[in-house]
């Protein structure tokens, strides 16, 4: 198995190390990772701190988990962190965050 990235450059190269497919052609992340690097360059515009989590992309916010990018076999996912809205990131900006919304975007 290869090693876990140490960050999200080495993430989109090798994947997340979970797994025996990390490092090679049919890694789940590469078929995404021009996805992966827009959405990336999204958040990287926000005051969210980018680490690695669990083998993927973290975003957080006065060291809480605020998202995590990932790549599945037929999908990408940007995943908020359940609560991480009532106190936090939105609420010192002046906003309220109303309802927590998944996405999940895929092809067509």
């Amino acid at each position: 198995m290869p090693p876990k990235p140490t960050n999200v450059d080495e993430y989109l190269k090798d994947g997340c190390g979970r797994c025996a497919l990390g490092g090679t052609p049919d890694c789940k992340v590469h078929p995404w990772a021009e996805v992966l690097r827009s959405l990336r360059a999204i958040v990287l515009q926000t005051e969210l701190v980018e680490v690695i989590k669990w083998g993927a992309p973290c975003y957080t916010y006065a060291g809480k988990n605020v998202l995590m990018l990932g790549a599945l076999k037929e999908s990408v996912v940007l995943s908020f962190f359940s609560g991480f809205g009532n106190e936090g990131y939105f609420s010192d900006l002046g906003l309220a965050w109303r309802e927590y919304t998944f996405c999940t975007l895929y092809p067509v």
